[in-house]
């Protein structure tokens, strides 16, 4: 819980309609086998769903992503760093 951010389904799913982008389908490129992408774009893509957004998940090999995420081919990706 966000006390800060309430969380109003009704309210996101009127300002999807709202917006007029109609069907909303997006591809979120992770590293195969990274758990931490994984849950994350699972929990994106049910979450999503909830206002009509369809999202794909392509797990891509390692030693490939960061090539394709130089070039941009995709629409998403998650991207972070830690020391």
């Amino acid at each position: 819980d966000n006390p800060a951010r309430t969380f109003d389904l009704e309210r996101a799913r009127a300002l999807m309609a709202e917006s007029g982008v109609g069907e909303v389908t997006l591809d979120l490129m992770i590293q195969a086998g990274n758990e931490v992408e994984e849950q994350i774009a699972v929990l994106l893509q049910q979450q999503w769903k909830e206002i009509g957004v369809d999202l794909t998940i392509t797990r891509v090999d390692p030693s490939q992503w960061f090539d394709i995420l130089l070039a941009g081919e995709y629409d998403m990706s998650t991207v972070y760093w830690t020391n």
